[in-house]
């Protein structure tokens, strides 16, 4: 049986994907910040309609960092020559500005949509998905921090399988971005050390948080 993959129009990349992004499965772009993921996103998200121009498969995007700009949006089409008004039947965006309305988007609002408008899919691209399970994590208090990423990675691992099940039920791919790492695991070993510092001046008995948490790798 033939794989079916989406070609990146980035020939390395294809090259090492056996063709391009895996349809049926949940691929994904991860990097330091400011590595060029949105960029590459969205190359890949036009290379998309680019390859689909003969019918009306949508390209889906959730964009949780403001990444995904009209005017940014704009130009990148320009620059591969794609017309415009192309541009809102075919690019479908979803902006969440916090974790609730992104994981009621994957869960509810995006399948609910693809089958009320009958949609053909040609890709889902979510860029970022842990942005807001970072911030979440970051303003957590220290007390309810391994809880609270109990919690998050449930609902994480909740929209993946959301995300694969649309993959497979449309026979399209997935493309997540995410992160190597964070501004978190740096945050959390500085309250760390300073809020064990401050006990241990009172006299009092200290956990060991990486116990609980099991890394601190975010």
């Amino acid at each position: 049986m033939k794989l079916k993959h989406l070609s990146t129009s980035v020939k390395v990349i294809d090259d090492l994907c056996g063709g391009g992004l895996l349809a049926n499965a949940v691929n994904t772009i991860y990097g330091d910040p400011s590595t060029a993921k949105t960029s590459l996103a969205m190359t890949i998200a036009f290379s998309a309609i680019e390859q689909e121009k003969d019918n009306d498969s949508k390209v889906v995007v959730i964009d949780t960092e403001s990444g995904w700009s009209d005017s940014r949006v704009q130009k990148a089409a320009e620059t591969r020559k794609i017309p415009l008004h192309l541009l809102p039947e075919r690019l479908k965006r979803y902006s969440a500005t916090m974790f609730g309305e992104q994981h009621k988007m994957i869960m509810e609002v995006i399948p609910t949509d693809l089958k009320e408008n009958d949609w053909e899919l040609g890709l889902i691209v979510v860029d970022s998905l842990v942005s807001f399970y970072h911030a979440q994590l970051l303003s957590a208090p220290t007390a309810v921090l391994a809880s609270k990423s109990r919690e998050l990675q449930g609902k994480l691992s909740l929209e993946i399988n959301s995300l694969l099940k649309l993959a497979t039920g449309y026979e399209a791919p997935v493309l997540l971005v995410t992160w190597t790492k964070s501004s978190a695991s740096k945050s959390f070993g500085e309250r760390e050390r300073k809020g064990l510092l401050e006990d241990l001046g009172k006299g009092l008995l200290v956990n060991d948080l990486e116990c609980g948490l099991g890394s601190r790798q975010f």
